[in-house]
């Protein structure tokens, strides 16, 4: 593209001057980076071996020496200038600062301020005035420093942009500005779909502000130098701009949004791609061939450009780069980093350098994904080679490129002033994950089952215009005709975006026809060819359903099994020939209407009808009898009718899965598969562990649910299936893949790396276990507080939720596809919930004994005590399973927490009829009873009799009937009710709310009028004659602990007397007053503060002497006389830090990573707000109850130490 390019460059030049012997041709690209050379740099080549003279003047030298006629000029003045243009960590602050595109506006004082510069530089004068260019190619960004020298000798003006023409053109060179539809670059660089009315409104605003920029400031003050130094009759820059003869572009329609262009505007997006690539430098090339780690995944390459580095960055941000890459164990990385110091200590897999052979590197067949800063540059020479990208957008047009690639699919975006450790894993995941590839695809998709044919001793021979670009397995041979690569280079690719922007792009199908018959005719011109197919017989031929036809020629003349292999659905137009039922009225058509159903219009479905019928006559009548005159002519003058010869198809292959495609009815000759993982037995996609606890068992439900589920299980050959199942007769005949134990140790499971799913009846310890581990669920939720478990799962993106009573192999198929693919307990589990705050107490001396109908599966700690009442045991047995199906099947699961009443109190009877068990709680006196408060008041009795302080330990939200004896709030508009209505808010009914109001109240009658009398009367005859009533007793409730958290829980108010915990994590053995963390990051320091506030805090942290100060403090003279508990650094690993077990507090400027970071770690926060959106992030911390908020400006010690002190004390 680049030589027709040059060749209108030559016209132009050519049409005034008398250029016999070669122009003189300036590229001036002063204010720009050493990828803006890089993108004209195929345009200099082409024209310097035209025989023109090149000077290209910029701040950089070539890093390669340059061919005859290109020669380099580097103005030390203007190197000088560059050197000091600080800037990049300001763009950095002002992405933080939500100011980013406000550094658009500067661009007019670096024009000025550059431009000074070097014609203040007598050599740079003297140069450009006694130097005369025929033409002067100007990068357009700032650099209109050129019209001087070019307005002086008459020059041709070419404007190059290195982006799309920018918004302060739409007069200049009549570049029209459909700012309703077409995103902004600057402003509102979103993809079209998500443009607001406002970002519309500013769209046309922003040229009529740039323009005025320019004609008021910026070419004022560049008139005046030209006319000091150059020329004293240079006219108005604005009209000597209007001169400009041609505007080439570096964008194209293929991979920008598109957007109308004048006929004086060129794209010449993706010019520099390279068409041949060298060997790679041997360092780099043997650091690829050394093998790392188990599985070699190939290679990622890392580069933000010449403009910025890893060290312009915050250290914690560095941080979450370096220790993702750490990970990433197997796939090697490529991390061009042009900085003083290298990085140190970075693991083997990691090869850093200076500079690096970047188009070389992305056409390498190993690479596997492109880390970027967004620069225009990186992201063409990507797509050329079809190379996924990951984007950190840091300053300029990059935002807009990046929110191109996510619109278009090629790659991901990532802010990089809030990225973490999991979500860059996330995305790296992704893009190695994701096999969205080129046109070689239809080569991959088939590429698992050619190598699983050749694993079982078949010989494959692969016929296409694409050589391996990997050693082939034994037994898989390519054979690549010569007449075939040249005829594919046909020239229809410029067409398809044509088309796709005239909007025609369907009537492309139709062309299909005509290629086939090219082809065809092509190859059967090929004698080579025809001698190999002729003389080799297959005993099968698998052929690519996109108009390779040609191929019934052989099939049919050695009687070979023909099989289709469709690369997408099956096309419309076999629906006679394999039967194929065309649903029209329901299922898009991916040729005319490939919209989702329900945006099927009437006319949508008439023309669904009618497409394949066409497609069905011009194959009958034209292409179909093309073929067969080859085939008669050239192999087989018997060859039949192509139509009835295709109706003996034997299989066909669809790269389509019910999961991610619309549903479709398929006759059996069609095989379902996605071809994107290997066979089983060849990828290992890890393992998903299922457990539905211990109350609930398959065997509980009916048969035919029974076989939905093992029968989805039997189907996932490549994933291995840990099956927790506790029924006397295990189920027989399951597949290798599947183990089943009565028994498995669950956290150690889902803390297991290769754990991809946790199948679960949605109890909350498994949950939550889950949850910590970053397990993705499916949960069936059967009873009790489950569904509200389920919902929540669903409402916060971890987890799918399914009804056990209508469940499918498809459903439950489609949701553990989903688990795998996106990239966003038992009854004994109530023990577990509150074990490590057992084994807490016995650490701390206090003899704990545990009554439950559930002995320990592991010994006890020194101090704590099973107690296991014989009589509880078998009445655990109670026959409410099964029961708990039916009624959910019948639609009243939720009346079943009812029947909690019945079991409370007969459980009590039973074991109050246990004279072993009464004799126990009559003769040990308890200083304590904490309680578990699903039914288990009988408890109430021995509490009472022995005055113990009565604690209720909740294993979920403290339940409704909690509103008047406890003092807690019943918020039934807005707060979901767990029992009758556990839907998320948004999704509350009216009468879900009424009823939210009233269910408490019917449990509280309940209890009342019929479960504590019952109770109390037990207590009376066995325990306590004088037994107060149960209702006044429970209120005399000490503590009431809370398995929940409002980062997995909706919102809600709790009194002071219920205490937060997810008991997780076991508290310090000892008492200690710990340490604070303070850091105002790495834009705010004390000293940017008045002295007495400094004096303020500084004050206050010397009279916390109990307590540790750790202080990050990055100040030139670091605060004397501060006392020892005080230890201040310039840099400190926060999140290490904040991990620490005995951090008690983190006092920050209100960055929102920071508080991100110390929520992830249960720290609690004082937070500072100095700018920028940090008031919004303190504001919230108050709000969600994590932290307190301070006035910097008004800061005092009282009130520092007020704030210090509550968040020590307060166990919130």
């Amino acid at each position: 593209m680049h030589f027709k390019l040059s060749l209108v460059l030559i016209i132009l030049i050519g049409t005034t001057f008398n250029v016999s012997h070669g122009a003189n041709i300036m590229f001036y690209f002063g204010l720009s980076s050493y990828s803006h050379r890089i993108s004209a740099w195929p345009l200099i080549e082409s024209l310097a071996a035209r025989g023109h003279n090149v000077t290209f003047v910029s701040p950089f030298p070539s890093k390669m020496s340059n061919p005859t006629g290109v020669t380099d000029y580097v103005p030390k003045s203007m190197v000088d200038w560059l050197t000091s243009f600080d800037e990049t960590a300001t763009f950095y602050k002002d992405r933080v600062a939500g100011t980013i595109e406000w550094n658009w506006f500067k661009l007019t004082e670096y024009g000025v301020n550059l431009c000074t510069t070097i014609l203040s530089d007598p050599k740079f004068v003297d140069f450009v005035k006694n130097t005369k260019f025929d033409m002067v190619v100007v990068d357009s960004l700032a650099n209109e420093c050129a019209y001087g020298w070019t307005f002086l000798h008459g020059s041709k003006l070419v404007l190059f942009n290195t982006a799309n023409p920018f918004p302060w053109y739409v007069d200049t060179i009549g570049f029209p500005d459909e700012a309703s539809w077409i995103p902004d670059q600057i402003f509102h660089p979103s993809p079209p779909a998500s443009l607001s009315f406002w970002g519309r409104i500013q769209g046309v605003f922003t040229p009529l502000y740039y323009t005025f920029l320019r004609e008021n400031f910026y070419f004022p003050a560049l008139e005046k130098i030209f006319r000091e130094k150059l020329a004293p009759d240079f006219p108005s820059a604005s009209d000597f701009e209007k001169s400009t003869s041609l505007v080439l572009a570096n964008t194209h329609y293929g991979e920008d949004f598109a957007r109308p262009l004048p006929p004086n505007v060129v794209s010449v997006g993706g010019m520099h791609c390279a068409e041949k690539t060298k060997p790679l430098p041997k360092e780099i090339s043997d650091f690829l061939s050394t093998p790392t780690g188990e599985k070699d995944e190939g290679f990622i390459y890392m580069s933000f450009g010449s403009f910025a580095e890893i060290t312009n960055f915050p250290l914690h941000i560095q941080n979450e780069i370096v220790n993702t890459l750490r990970k990433l164990k197997n796939t090697k990385i490529l991390w061009k980093m042009d900085i003083a110091e290298p990085l140190k200590n970075l693991p083997a897999h990691i090869y850093t350098a200076k500079w690096m052979p970047q188009q070389d590197i992305l056409a390498h067949p190993k690479i596997r994904a492109f880390i970027t800063h967004a620069g225009l540059l990186g992201i063409q020479e990507a797509i050329c080679n079809g190379v996924p990208l990951i984007a950190f957008p840091i300053f300029a047009e990059q935002d807009y490129n990046a929110n191109k690639l996510e619109w278009r699919k090629v790659g991901v975006q990532l802010e990089i002033t809030t990225i973490t450790e999991d979500k860059f894993t996330t995305a790296i995941r992704r893009v190695l994950d994701d096999k969205e590839l080129s046109s070689y695809s239809h080569r991959i998709i088939a590429w698992p089952l050619v190598e699983s044919l050749a694993a079982r001793g078949h010989n494959v021979t692969f016929v296409s215009p694409f050589p391996s670009k990997t050693p082939n397995p034994t037994g898989v041979t390519d054979y690549v005709p010569k007449s075939m690569v040249p005829w594919l280079v046909f020239d229809e690719k410029a067409p398809f975006f044509k088309d796709r922007v005239a909007g025609r792009i369907e009537w492309n199908w139709f062309t299909l026809l005509d290629h086939g018959i090219n082809l065809c005719t092509t190859i059967f011109n090929d004698t080579d060819f025809v001698d190999f197919v002729k003389n080799t017989k297959f005993d099968m031929v698998v052929v690519d359903g996109s108009a390779n036809e040609c191929a019934y020629g052989w099939t049919f003349l050695h009687g070979s099994k023909l099989v289709w292999f469709n690369t997408a659905n099956p096309f419309p137009w076999y629906i006679d020939t394999i039967g194929f039922p065309d649903e029209a009225s329901w299922i898009p058509d991916q040729i005319f209407h490939p919209s989702p159903p329900g945006s099927l219009s009437f006319w949508g479905r008439f023309q669904s009808v009618f497409t394949p019928l066409y497609f069905t006559f011009l194959r009958e009548n034209y292409y179909f009898p093309a073929l067969e005159k080859i085939f008669r002519e050239k192999l087989a003058p018997d060859f039949p009718s192509a139509s009835d010869f295709e109706k003996s198809t034997s299989l066909v292959l669809a790269n389509t899965h019910y999961g991610e495609d619309f549903a479709r009815p398929l006759p059996p000759n069609v095989e379902i598969s996605d071809f994107l993982s290997t066979p089983s037995g060849e990828k290992d996609e890890g393992f998903i562990y299922m457990s539905f606890g211990s109350c609930v068992e398959i065997a509980n439900f009916p048969p035919y649910i029974q076989n939905e589920i093992v029968n989805t299980f039997r189907k996932l050959k490549n994933i291995k299936i840990l099956w927790k199942m506790d029924i006397a007769e295990p189920l027989k005949g399951l597949p290798a893949h599947i183990y089943t134990a009565k028994w498995m140790p669950q956290q150690d499971i889902l803390a297991h790396p290769k754990i991809r799913a946790f199948i679960t009846h949605a109890g909350l310890l498994g949950i939550q276990e889950a949850i910590c581990n970053g397990v993705p669920l499916i949960s069936f939720p059967i009873f009790a507080e489950q569904d509200y478990n389920a919902n929540k799962l669903e409402w916060r993106k971890v987890g799918v939720k399914l009804e056990i009573t209508t469940i499918t192999e498809d459903k439950f198929t489609t949701a553990i596809r989903r688990v795998l693919d996106d990239k966003e307990l038992s009854s004994y589990s109530h023990r577990i919930i509150a074990w490590p705050l057992v084994e807490s107490l016995a650490a701390r001396g206090h003899n704990v004994t545990f009554v439950s109908p559930f002995p320990s599966k592991s010994p006890n700690p020194a101090g704590v005590t099973d107690y296991v009442p014989k009589s509880m045991v078998p009445w655990l047995v109670f026959d409410e399973k099964a029961p708990f199906f039916k009624d959910r099947v019948a639609g009243r699961i939720e009346w079943n927490w009812f029947t909690l009443l019945d079991h409370g109190i007969n459980l009590c009877t039973t074991i109050f009829n246990d004279t072993n068990f009464v004799d126990f709680v009559k003769n040990t006196k308890f200083d304590m009873v904490v309680v578990d408060a699903l039914a288990n008041e009988c408890a109430y009795g021995w509490t009472y009799l022995h005055g113990s302080k009565l604690v209720l330990f909740n294993t979920a939200n403290p339940f409704p009937w909690y509103v008047d004896t406890i003092g807690f709030p019943d918020e039934a508009s807005w707060i979901p009710d767990q029992t009758f209505h556990p839907s998320p808010p948004a999704s509350l009914s009216f009468l879900g709310r009424i009823q939210g109001v009233f269910t408490p109240m019917y449990y509280t009658f309940l209890r009342e009028n019929f479960y504590f009398p019952a109770l109390e009367k037990i207590f009376r005859e066995k325990l306590a004659p004088d037994f107060p009533s149960a209702s006044d007793f429970e209120k005399s409730t000490s503590l009431v602990l809370a398995n929940t958290h409002y980062g997995e829980d909706f919102a809600r108010p709790l009194p002071p007397n219920v205490e937060i915990s997810d008991f997780l994590s076991t508290p310090s053995g000892e008492k200690d007053e710990g340490f604070i963390y303070m850091s105002f990051g790495s834009c705010v320091e004390i000293a940017n503060f008045p002295p007495h506030i400094q004096n303020e805090i500084v004050n206050t942290l010397r009279k916390l002497r109990n307590i540790k100060i750790l202080w990050k403090i990055d100040i030139a003279e670091p605060l004397k006389d501060l006392p020892a508990h005080i230890y201040t650094a310039k840099w400190m690993p926060q999140q290490d830090i904040l991990a620490h077990p005995k951090i008690r507090a983190f006092i920050t400027h209100g960055g929102l990573l920071g508080i991100q970071e110390a929520i992830c770690n249960g720290v609690p926060l004082i937070a500072f707000p100095v700018f920028a959106e940090q008031d919004y992030n303190a504001n919230k911390l108050e709000w969600r109850k994590v932290g307190v908020q301070l006035e910097i400006t008004t800061i005092t010690e009282d009130k520092f130490t007020t704030a210090i002190r509550r968040v020590l004390d307060d166990k919130e």
